[in-house]
């Protein structure tokens, strides 16, 4: 990959804080994890690192976003 982050759009109702980890998915798979590294809530954008242990497949636009919960 060319990058070892991605931007993750959000909406204007979403609380997220650093280091919070995410998930993505692609039709019901995991593509893999990446974690809040910095907060742009006047762009409704969040900067994620990529975990690369977790990276199963490519991350592509449109992927979907979920909250890891404990």
């Amino acid at each position: 990959p060319e990058w070892s982050f991605v931007v993750v759009n959000m909406t204007p109702d979403t609380k997220l804080a650093h280091d919070v980890i995410l998930v993505l998915r692609r039709d019901g798979q995991l593509v893999g994890k990446v974690k809040v590294l910095r907060l742009k809530p006047e762009q409704n954008l969040a900067i994620a690192e990529i975990l690369w242990p977790w990276l199963r497949l490519p991350i592509q636009r449109g992927d979907v976003v979920e909250y890891l919960t404990e």
